[in-house]
């Protein structure tokens, strides 16, 4: 196994077409590397009626941001799971995924703030549903309602203004 390490900081997007799944199939081209994504659900902490509360994720066209997501990506890999067991500054989720790296290697790490779960737990594997609730949250409307055009039209105005 060669000790080259790469790591990979990945955030949500925003608009029709969600890069994740693209993003990580080349990256996992990697005989290894830590992948950390943004703006993910944290099974046990994450709300799934409350997409902006504390331990916030995203979610596009229903379908969460979440380990059932984005598991098959990493299927025949030997992966380590890793959540935080607080929030970031912005009250948001992600997720720590290491690929490619041994039991040893992995136990000589410091998990102080965070909880791993094993790639096939259940916990995490089972698709997460949105409660019908969260499609009442504002930014959640706000994102359905308003093309993404006329917000960033109207945000390079006030900008101008300001």
């Amino acid at each position: 196994a060669s000790s080259e390490s790469v790591f990979f900081f990945l955030d949500a997007h925003w608009g029709k077409y969600w890069p994740l799944r693209d993003e990580l199939r080349q990256i996992l081209r990697l005989e290894r590397c830590i992948v950390c994504i943004d703006d993910f659900f944290v099974p046990g902490k994450s709300d799934p009626s409350k997409p902006h509360g504390d331990f916030g994720f995203d979610a596009y066209q229903g379908t969460v941001l979440d380990w059932a997501y984005v598991r098959d990506a990493f299927e025949d890999r030997r992966v380590k799971v890793a959540y935080p067991a607080r929030s970031n500054r912005d009250g948001r989720g992600w997720v720590l995924i290491f690929s490619g790296y041994s039991e040893e290697e992995l136990a000589k790490l410091d998990w102080g703030q965070l909880f791993s779960l094993d790639a096939g737990d259940p916990v995490h594997c089972r698709p997460t549903k949105l409660h019908p609730l969260a499609f009442l949250d504002t930014r959640n409307l706000v994102k359905r309602i308003v093309p993404l055009g006329l917000l960033r039209s109207t945000l390079r105005l006030y900008q101008r203004l300001m």
